[in-house]
């Protein structure tokens, strides 16, 4: 009798201990699989480019879904400050467009203008936040610029300001993302002649989304042109809410969601393996 109660002690010890084993093991997988995928995002440090059009036009109301009004440019501005308050990773650069530079003969109407231009530093686009991952500078800057540096600018020049900002950060990976409402964006953008073709052909990986905001017939054009081009998105918004929608969805990190998935099957497919064996 002794004996058995012996055997069924060890039995039971053994259990636990391979239990606890198993647990261990199961442990760490869920360690893992939760610190790992946010470990690469916040080492991923993208890099986020805005162009925003401050043409006159972006005066015109934009409406909330629950009948609010407020033009487009501050309803923009209102986003793009929640988006850098919600964001968990990243650096941003924002560039206005639709403004004059210090070159002749602008707008040009011919790519090939544009690319030879000997001084593109001096083509249309304020950087009103120079890189950055510091957000109560960035929010900082874009609420001066607003407040009181902002006025709007009947002619632009995307074509330009894209240009120089490519130029501008060329040996680094970029994320551009551009708003506007397309009323006179229609200089050098064609399917197979345009300024992000001209920098694909040179080998520079970036992408490009664009998100109309009440946008023409040949604005809408335009901006699919220019999102296909950069193997991105374009998102037509209609009401207020979707402009912050919009950036949430053209910011977040495809591939570390990807991965995040990937890593969650192989993990859990391991542990499931070791259970299995023991």
């Amino acid at each position: 009798m002794l004996s058995k109660s012996l055997y069924s002690t060890r039995l039971l010890t053994e259990l636990i201990r391979k239990l606890n084993k198993k647990i261990k093991i199961y442990l760490f997988i869920l360690f893992l699989t939760l610190f790992l995928p946010l470990l690469l995002l916040l080492l991923n440090n993208n890099i986020y480019v805005l162009l925003i059009d401050v043409s006159s036009s972006m005066s015109s109301p934009i409406y909330s879904m629950d009948g609010r009004i407020e033009d487009r440019i501050t309803a923009l501005f209102k986003a793009v400050i929640k988006l850098i308050d919600q964001k968990k990773e990243g650096k941003f650069v924002i560039v206005t467009y639709g403004n004059h530079g210090n070159y002749l003969n602008a707008p040009f109407t011919v790519l090939d203008s544009i690319v030879n231009y000997s001084a593109p530093e001096n083509f249309g686009g304020i950087e009103i936040v120079p890189l950055s991952d510091k957000k109560d500078v960035i929010k900082k800057r874009i609420n001066d610029y607003y407040n009181k540096d902002f006025s709007f600018d009947g002619a632009t020049f995307l074509s330009e300001a894209l240009f120089k900002t490519i130029y501008n950060y060329k040996n680094k990976n970029i994320n551009i993302l551009i708003f506007g409402d397309g009323d006179d964006q229609n200089h050098c953008i064609s399917e197979e002649d345009n300024v992000i073709e001209y920098w694909k052909k040179l080998k520079k990986e970036f992408t490009v989304h664009t998100i109309g905001i009440g946008a023409d017939e040949m604005g809408t054009r335009n901006f699919k042109i220019l999102a296909s081009s950069g193997n991105g998105k374009y998102i037509d918004v209609k009401y207020i809410e979707d402009l912050y929608r919009s950036l949430i969805k053209l910011t977040k990190d495809e591939d570390i969601i990807i991965f995040y998935i990937c890593l969650n099957i192989f993990l859990f497919l391991v542990f499931y393996i070791i259970l299995k064996r023991r």
